[in-house]
């Protein structure tokens, strides 16, 4: 009686402890479907209750399926494994997603992945709120890691045919679901074969990150396949005129933002010299970046060859591109000695490869320069005070291009050898070192400026910056928006003409497609290049749209939206 008794209380315990663990399980994984659908969610342009509860149910029964097959395992160490590379891959892709406003990829992470590295200082000004989606379900992870050996045994204590019947179950409604889908023709094969922007917000808002990275992977993987994807423009031919070939000094500034050259603080300029330099030249105040997979290095990739970058994978890291377009090459084919100067080491965003192949005789980064790193790279004074001593020895006409380190965000370069008071009472952190950094950069500039313009009289200056600081709060809101899906920043750009032109566009924005046949116009030799840009030192304006990630805009509509955003 007795035993029968203890059998009938163990059950009972049994029973409830079942019951316990079936609870807890079922808890954490609808919170990590919660988590999972919303960092979805986070990084969609559009989205919908319709659109939210697809997703949470897909979603609920993949990851069912996978911790059940996870928690079946004695050790805890699978379990964890899965959870924080699940963490951090959220986390990755939400800070990725929140600075450039696009998905990333396997295959980008893995071709930038040094400058990820080196890149993972500039975390502190892409925190957001949103991050911590990604710790939704941490206390009752914490907790099954801690309750795991009885978790474990309570999971596999139910029989492993009811197990896989469950499982099973899952996958098979995932199954048909993808059926029903592809019948209808709105499944992964049908969405991601079209290659696009377009397809890819699709297949992202249906199926996630991580199998968009995989279909990117398939249709992508090869140079060829990325190399299809390049757009170019309509044929554009010059004859050429005689005379005395013209220098270019080109600058690309980093993080420089279009509203920086106008900001004031306590009645000041932040740049004043570029204020004044922009007000007495020609003047862009809006230009286009083309800020996508490459980073930083999408900007001297788009200016020089005058071709948009691809969305999802560095342009400039496609080994068997031969850089047709390159505006450089032609140059340095008619008897141009063409230089690059960067403050950071060569090999950063593959530019000793990359540089030769556009058509650039030397590219002198920091270590031949014999500067090291102060902060990240070389001090912007620094770089432009060596290149002054270099273009006094090298032939003439020379076409230089200069790339800056100093403005790096976190922007706390300048801090180790310049600081400006003026802004000590900026109360963001953030703000007051970019305004310190710009104007550190503004006096680097105006230095560097006044000397080429001494020096060298029939010179061309172009100065811009390669994209926006990802700086938007109260006291400095960069020149960027948003409009459907489509992400749009901007940076100025001021061209110094031998013979002082003066102009100040109001009306419609540039782009960096534009920079490549300006200079191809301005250097007087015979050139062919294929462009959907213009020729912006010769008015009126005859390009009225640009072609933006699978879109195309007009230059006046998108001129009237950002001007809009005040500093």
């Amino acid at each position: 009686m007795e035993l029968a008794a203890e059998k009938t209380l163990r059950g009972a315990i049994g029973f409830e402890n079942c019951k316990r663990t079936a609870l807890i399980v079922f808890l954490f994984i609808a919170i990590s479907t919660v988590k999972i659908t919303a960092f979805n969610i986070f990084i969609l342009s559009t989205d919908s209750l319709q659109i939210f509860l697809y997703k949470f149910g897909i979603t609920f029964l993949l990851i069912t399926s996978i911790y059940l097959i996870l928690m079946g395992f004695k050790s805890k160490i699978p379990f964890l494994i899965f959870y924080i590379i699940q963490l951090i891959y959220i986390f990755i892709n939400l800070i990725y997603y929140g600075y450039f406003h696009s998905y990333l990829h396997f295959s980008q992470a893995f071709a930038l992945f040094s400058e990820g590295v080196g890149a993972a200082g500039d975390l502190s000004t892409l925190l957001s709120p949103k991050l911590l989606i990604a710790l939704l379900d941490v206390p009752l992870a914490i907790y099954l890691l801690i309750s795991y050996p009885g978790i474990s045994k309570g999971i596999r204590q139910v029989k492993r045919i009811n197990r896989a019947v469950l499982i099973s179950g899952c996958l098979m409604i995932i199954t048909l679901t993808e059926g029903w889908n592809y019948l209808h023709n709105y499944s992964i094969v049908n969405i991601a074969k079209a290659n696009n922007s377009a397809s890819e917000a699709l297949v992202v808002q249906r199926y996630g990150t991580f199998a968009n990275s995989l279909a990117d992977m398939i249709l992508n993987k090869n140079d060829n396949s990325l190399l299809s994807q390049l757009k170019y423009g309509q044929h554009i031919t010059g004859k050429g005129t005689e005379g005395t070939k013209p220098n270019f000094i080109m600058i690309q500034v980093e993080s420089m933002d279009a509203n920086a050259v106008n900001k004031q603080h306590d009645g000041q300029y932040v740049m004043p010299f570029l204020h004044s330099l922009a007000q007495q030249n020609v003047y862009y105040p809006y230009t286009m970046s083309y800020h996508e997979a490459g980073g930083t290095s999408d900007a001297e990739f788009s200016t020089m060859n005058s071709v948009q970058p691809l969305s999802d994978y560095p342009s400039i890291d496609i080994n068997n591109y031969s850089y047709p377009n390159s505006v450089v090459r032609q140059l340095v084919n008619n008897s141009y000695t063409t230089v690059a100067f960067h403050g950071n080491i060569g090999s950063y965003f593959n530019r000793n490869n990359a540089y030769p192949k556009m058509g650039y005789q030397q590219l002198v980064d920091m270590t031949k320069m014999g500067l090291g790193n102060v902060g990240w790279g070389a001090p912007d004074g620094a770089v432009f005070s060596y290149e002054e001593k270099q273009l006094k020895t090298i032939k003439q006409p020379f076409f230089s291009y200069t790339i800056t380190m100093t403005s790096h965000g976190p922007f706390t370069n300048a801090n180790n050898y310049y600081n400006n008071s003026l802004y000590n009472d900026v109360k963001d952190p953030t703000a007051r070192c970019y305004m310190n950094s710009m104007s550190y950069v503004d006096q680097s500039l105006e230095n560097f400026v006044n000397y080429i313009k001494e020096n060298f009289k029939n010179t061309y200056i172009f100065i811009w910056g390669d994209h926006t600081p990802n700086v938007k709060n109260s006291e400095y809101m960069q020149a960027s928006f948003t409009d459907s899906d489509k992400y749009f920043e901007f940076v100025p750009l001021i061209i110094v003409t031998p013979d002082g032109k003066q102009y100040t566009e109001n009306k419609s924005v540039a782009s960096f497609l534009d920079v490549a046949p300006t200079v191809a116009n301005a250097s007087g030799i015979p050139y062919s290049i294929d462009s959907d840009g213009m020729d912006l030192l010769n008015r009126p304006v005859n390009v009225n749209e640009i072609p933006y990630r699978g879109g195309i805009f007009d230059r006046s509509i998108l001129f009237s939206k950002v001007s809009q955003v005040k500093p």
